[in-house]
């Protein structure tokens, strides 16, 4: 059992499992308690061969879809769950297709927002001094966007280049 801040009554149950390998709070939960994020879903959302090698399922479960093995899963507990109800709650959904979202762990590259490098004059400097540097020199119209674009620099965190995400998702 770990504590999370971000599990409460109004946004789900008020207890939840956590699985690190599957959603961004998840994850920095998992660093937090040096949890091994395990990975057993593929791009389709299908359970793949990573159930076996982490004992998490058996082998029937292979290809299966994760939203239609639910049910069997549960059936599969049987006795040995304390309580079994079903609830409503938020959770994400695609804004194009209005699918549940299924985060998955994979490997990224990113920009990192704070890391100094070398400038022309020899000098070190990060991207994010670079570009607030950049705003200043820059003529707004209107002039509310460069508070905007300011704002969301200063706060920007690592850049992520290679977000799997549908063509055109904000």
């Amino acid at each position: 059992v770990v504590l999370g801040e971000h599990v409460s009554l109004e946004d789900g149950t008020g207890a939840v499992h956590t699985a690190p390998g599957h959603g961004e709070e998840d994850y920095y939960l998992g660093l937090k308690y040096h949890l091994e994020v395990l990975m057993s879903v593929d791009e389709k959302g299908c359970y793949d061969e990573g159930i076996i090698h982490n004992q998490l399922l058996d082998k029937s479960y292979l290809g299966e879809h994760i939203f239609k093995a639910q049910k069997r899963i549960i059936e599969q507990l049987g006795d040995s769950l304390l309580l079994e109800q079903e609830i409503e709650h938020s959770y994400p959904h695609c804004w194009r297709t209005h699918k549940p979202v299924i985060y998955r762990a994979t490997t990224q590259w990113f920009i990192l927002m704070d890391e100094p490098f070398m400038q022309n004059d020899g000098s070190q400097k990060t991207l994010r001094e670079v570009a607030l540097n950049a705003i200043e020199k820059v003529e707004f119209v209107p002039n509310s966007g460069k508070n905007r674009l300011k704002t969301m620099i200063e706060n920007r965190p690592d850049w992520c280049l290679s977000r799997q995400r549908k063509w055109g998702v904000p």
